[in-house]
């Protein structure tokens, strides 16, 4: 009989980013998604399913990414970019020193395995993949906000149920069914505060469990899910575990078969050397993609990157998570009548910069069936397992801080500003025109709406917390949805409507087709 089971919630989420910059912050970031992280976790679950493993995996998949996996235009440039990796690794394998040959011809093997996977196997639709798994039984699918906002943090209750449930009905347009669990941004919820108290806009709408980190009621135990008074059930995980699998500072991530401690990026880079003329064009295009060559042990005495070795390590690690998942389950069934349960979720972004994660996810699943462990989802836990009743959450998060600060820095008091004045004039606009029965005043108000779903988006407040590069990419983005917002707000009022100005803000941002904006009041 297994000794307990263990839950796998995997992330698959890229903020919108069609038409807003390529490199370094942009399209790229889609396309090495989709190539390092994305289709690599879906072989690996295929492979798994191949070989007939009886395993149950979540994935919360993130309406911004549906709707971005299924646009031509990024379509198109993703396979624009894969045949760019091929034609570099190729390009490399003639001018780099010998002493490079075997991780160039890891590179090009690796260019043309996810080029083949792409097109053969998965049909160029990452989507139809995931029904496939889905309708086999490997894998149950759940929401995420519409565009990921931080739904604790959001001055207006409509604001929260508009994400909620436009998030619910872009999944079910992609998956063509309904769900009953939604990964909340950054595992952030709050509940016995009426002003921000998003579990029962939850179980409004249809959404029966989510996620959160055992930080949000210390004392009880994260081996059972818990329920709150509202009937919300929650699947809390374990830091311990969840930092030692996943941590890119002192977890699995971090081993030295990958990087090594001089490097901040945890990877050491080469980029192929490129003419005066090349640099000039960095921010349309990277003139070499970055390819790991190198690591540095701890005097750091650099040595060549062994992709051989680092899939070794990474299987190793896969049998070490299943030890200790093990070893947990075991210490908790001495003290519970019933076996419990692990909750581990991991946002498959961080295969981004650990390009050997999706072999360790594969080894680490077939070691939790090696040890007699169960493999469940999310709905099956909920349903298998009796639930703790807690009273209230405190506001936890997945964040390094372990509640809400990531997202409140002190440099983030100006976004959130914006964002109360945005859904201020946001309601205005609607009230007092969304009745209209001009089809134009309703294509500037869905416009308008959706930019203001885009400049909600989490990865904002996070990242200008962060600073550096990312801090300005993020304020660039936060502003340009605010001035095509406020243009769009001002052109309700018009005596003449600018139908080009409309027409091209539906250009560049067009996602949502179905977007109804009375959700938002």
């Amino acid at each position: 009989m297994p000794s307990g089971a263990v839950v796998i919630v995997i992330l698959l989420h890229v903020p919108y980013v069609r038409r807003a910059g390529v490199w370094p912050y942009g399209e790229h970031e889609f396309y090495a998604a989709m190539a390092d992280a994305f289709i690599p976790l879906l072989d690996e679950l295929l492979k798994l399913q191949e070989a007939k493993f009886p395993l149950r995996i979540t994935l919360a998949l993130s309406p911004v990414l549906l709707e971005q996996c299924a646009d031509p235009l990024l379509r198109s440039g993703f396979e624009d970019y894969l045949l760019r990796r091929l034609q570099q690794a190729e390009q490399d394998m003639r001018a780099l020193p010998r002493q490079f040959t075997d991780v160039l011809h890891w590179q090009r093997w690796r260019a043309e395995g996810i080029l083949d996977s792409w097109s053969n196997r998965h049909k160029r639709s990452l989507v139809r993949t995931i029904r496939d798994l889905e309708r086999a039984g490997t894998v149950e699918a759940i929401a995420y906000p519409a565009t990921g906002a931080i739904l604790p943090l959001l001055p207006r209750t409509a604001a929260a149920r508009g994400q909620i449930v436009q998030g619910l009905r872009v999944f079910e347009r992609y998956l063509e069914h309904a769900t009953t669990g939604m990964w909340l941004p950054g595992g952030a919820i709050v509940s016995g505060d009426q002003h921000r108290d998003n579990s029962s806009l939850l179980l409004e709408h249809g959404v029966l469990y989510t996620l959160t980190s055992e930080r949000a009621a210390p004392g009880i135990a994260p081996n059972l899910p818990w329920q709150l008074p509202s009937g919300l059930k929650l699947l809390a995980s374990q830091e311990d575990f969840l930092a030692t699998c996943l941590s890119q500072d002192t977890g699995f991530p971090s081993s030295l078969a990958y990087s090594g401690p001089p490097d901040s990026s945890f990877r050491r880079l080469y980029r192929r050397g490129a003419s005066q003329t090349q640099l000039s064009r960095l921010a349309s295009w990277p003139p070499g993609i970055a390819i790991t060559v190198a690591a540095a042990d701890q005097g750091e005495v650099s040595r060549l990157y062994d992709p051989v070795r680092a899939v070794a390590v990474a299987q190793e690690q896969g049998l070490q998570a299943a030890a200790l998942a093990a070893a947990m389950l075991s210490a908790t069934s001495e003290h519970e009548p019933q076996s419990g349960m692990i909750m581990l979720p991991l946002d498959a972004a961080i295969f981004c910069s650990w390009l050997e994660g999706p072999r360790w996810f594969g080894e680490f699943v077939r070691a939790i069936q090696l040890r007699q462990l169960s493999l469940l989802s999310g709905a099956q836990a909920i349903n298998q397992y009796r639930s703790s009743g807690i009273s209230e959450l405190l506001p936890a998060s997945w964040e390094p801080q372990g509640d809400l600060s990531s997202w409140l820095a002190p440099n983030t008091s100006w976004y959130w500003d914006t964002v109360a004045t945005v859904l201020d004039m946001l309601e205005s606009g609607i009230v007092n025109f969304g009745a209209n029965a001009n089809p134009l005043l309703t294509r500037i108000l869905a416009q308008a709406t959706r930019e203001a779903l885009l400049l909600l988006s989490g990865e904002w407040p996070c990242l200008l917390g962060k600073g550096g590069e990312a801090k300005d990419y993020a304020a660039e983005r936060v502003r340009t949805h605010y001035e095509r917002f406020r243009r769009l707000f001002y052109l309700l009022g018009a005596e003449e409507l600018d139908t080009s100005l409309l027409e091209h803000y539906e250009a560049l941002d067009n996602l949502f087709s179905d977007l109804d904006y009375y959700l938002f009041v």
